[in-house]
């Protein structure tokens, strides 16, 4: 699944990488995020120190990004070797926001058994990561809450039979790597509590399916409102004839995104203040809030923070013609996920809509404009945390890979405001 990379601000002491990885329920809610170590701009962890990268992770969650921010109100999975486990570490943390996860490669033995039994009673929850039924990890069975299990690892009667075994011993199983909506289906079936992959971003394609009446009032409103020659009583026909939309724009301005000397108290007046371009974008937004109400938050909040950054980069570049696009831009990373909230193929998700050539053929693979290819490319490698994939394009977009960086977490904070508001 695409990971949220998060980095500190440059003005902090050093430069700590986190990456977040959605952890979901059967219901397709987020349960909890793994946070995710890196050391510097490469696309792994150099595997030298855990504890080390432990360390980072919660000095950059806890102190520099701030855990609220970067989980809310979920959990956070965070990985500790032998050594980081025995340490005092562990016990200054709030055992109602982490996850204890120890890595596959930990070496058991009194000690180790002796501090996880403390944790339990602390009320910590133990997640044990890769299960291996002949690893040294066996020993702790008994004492976790959780046991993730690799999904393309392990076939389908193996699955089933530890599923069968953990159930009756109250222990919730978790499939890594679960990349389609066939697979988390199976996943469930099999007794799976909780899941990870990139199975949340991927559509179900139903060929020839179309918006449901319910959600055409969403497209109308979008279609309006991307037309090269936009016309403000146009715009205001279609919201006097839906008030659910009239309201939406009235709460969105009153939120605290804007900060406004006194409350809009009328369509017209809204719209006169937002001006076409504010306009746009919140059309966007609110088109994607509204066809995506069946599916996982997470695919939203993802279109919406890869919006923010498309946006951000485009207006921090160097780079000439960039800085204009910018609200073109913020509509190619909202859109970028619409085959999965739609259930199309990209191609016919993006048909109708008023989007320039060069943005819709970026968004279906091809090689159309270097700096918008660099920019998309960029929001992707940040989400996987393929930290040599955003230095190589930031030296194409002539921006500090440290700025991309903070531009990111920036994009982060503001998409939480927007689901806030």
């Amino acid at each position: 699944m695409p990971v949220e990379a998060v980095a500190p601000a440059p003005d902090t002491a050093g430069e700590l990488f986190v990456a977040r990885q959605p952890i979901f329920n059967r219901k397709k809610e987020i349960y909890a995020y793994e946070l995710l170590h890196r050391s510097s701009m490469e696309n792994r962890f150099d595997g030298t120190d855990n504890a080390r990268a432990t360390t980072n992770v919660i000095a950059g969650s806890f102190l520099n990004i701030g855990m609220n921010k970067l989980v809310g109100a979920s959990r956070a999975f965070i990985n500790f070797d032998r050594t980081l486990l025995l340490s005092p570490l562990p016990l200054a943390l709030p055992p109602e926001k982490v996850v204890i996860e120890l890595l596959e490669t930990i070496e058991v033995d009194d000690d180790v058994i002796a501090r996880c039994r403390e944790l339990r009673r602390l009320g910590f929850a133990i997640a044990l990561d890769d299960y291996d039924p002949g690893s040294p990890s066996q020993r702790l069975v008994d004492l976790a809450n959780i046991i993730k299990i690799d999904f393309r690892l392990m076939d389908s009667a193996a699955r089933k039979e530890h599923t069968a075994e953990f159930r009756k011993r109250r222990i919730s199983l978790l499939a890594e790597k679960v990349e389609t909506p066939d697979e988390f289906q199976a996943a469930v079936e099999q007794g799976f509590k909780y899941f990870q992959g990139y199975f949340f971003a991927r559509p179900s394609i139903l060929r020839g399916s179309s918006p449901p009446p319910a959600k055409s009032r969403f497209l109308r409103l979008l279609e309006t409102t991307s037309r090269d020659d936009f016309d403000f009583a146009q715009v205001e026909d279609v919201l006097r004839h839906e008030s659910a939309l009239s309201y939406q724009l009235m709460r969105y301005l009153n939120s605290a995104l804007f900060g406004w000397n006194s409350p809009i108290l009328s369509v017209r007046h809204a719209l006169a203040l937002l001006g076409a371009e504010e306009i746009r974008r919140w059309a966007a937004i609110v088109t994607l809030c509204g066809l995506a109400t069946d599916k996982p938050g997470a695919l939203l909040s993802c279109s919406v923070i890869r919006a923010r950054m498309c946006e951000s980069i485009a207006r921090s570049s160097r780079r000439s013609g960039l800085r204009r696009r910018s609200s073109e831009l913020f509509i190619m990373g909202l859109f970028s996920l619409l085959d999965a909230v739609l259930n199309q193929p990209l191609e016919v998700a993006l048909r109708d809509l008023h989007i320039a050539t060069d943005i819709r053929e970026t968004l279906l693979g091809s090689k159309a404009h270097p700096l918008i290819d660099a920019i998309y490319a960029t929001v992707k490698a940040l989400e996987q945390g393929d930290w040599s994939g955003v230095t190589a394009h930031s030296e194409t977009l002539g921006i500090p890979a440290a700025q991309i960086s903070k531009l990111y977490w920036d994009s982060v904070e503001w998409g939480n405001q927007i689901a806030a508001g």
